[in-house]
This record gives structure tokens, C-alpha cells and sequence, in this order.
């Protein structure tokens, strides 16, 4: 997706085009929960904040539980539901669809 991008002259809708800090926050969560969890909200507050920031007008979420660096099975778009982002963050957002193991959201 990102020559796309480049070839389209596109910009992300984020400062974090991949789930890189989510695998960090969870391989630390057992050694270090307080880190974690102080992490874990700034990457949540921080995502907020590009989206009312850049306002994109597609949202793509992973929601296959085939993701590089975190276990098998985890689920990007249930871990952001479950900690309430996607409600919170989200609410201008409606969900469309399901492309091949992803999820898209479009502006309401």
C-alpha cells in the first residue's frame, strides 16, 4: 500500500502506518506493566489525535489475527474495540466493509 500512496502523492493518516508500537507495548506488558500501560495510552491518545488532526477520509484496520511481530491469533481491530478506542476515537467513522482480512472505515 505505501508506492500507492507515494505514486498517488497521498499522505498517511497517521504517524504510525503500521501496529509496530502494539507489538512493543505487548512484549513489555510482562516485564514492565506499568510501562506498558503508560505507552499503551500515549499510543492511543497519539492515534486519536492524527485522526481528528489529518482527518482521513478511509480508515484500513487489520483485522485478520495474522500480524508481523505480534502472536498468532491477536486481532488488531478487536484490541482497539476492546480498549475503546474505536468508539471513542472513532465516532465520525462508519464501518463499510471487509477486504481480504482488513477492515475499512469511511467518514459518516
Amino acid at each position: 500500500a505505501f508506492p500507492a500512496l507515494l505514486q498517488m502523492k497521498r499522505r498517511f493518516g497517521s504517524r504510525f502506518p503500521c501496529h509496530t508500537p502494539i507489538a512493543f507495548i505487548q512484549k513489555i506488558r510482562k516485564t514492565d506493566p506499568a510501562l506498558a500501560r503508560r505507552e499503551e495510552n500515549r499510543y492511543l491518545n497519539e492515534l486519536a489525535e492524527d485522526i481528528v488532526d489529518y482527518r482521513p477520509r478511509l480508515i484500513i484496520i487489520d483485522n485478520d489475527g495474522f500480524n508481523q511481530a505480534l502472536p498468532l491469533g491477536f486481532n488488531i481491530l478487536k484490541y482497539l474495540t476492546n480498549k475503546g478506542f474505536i468508539k471513542r476515537a472513532m465516532r465520525d467513522y462508519k464501518q463499510v466493509t471487509m477486504i481480504q482480512g482488513f477492515t475499512v472505515f469511511i467518514t459518516k
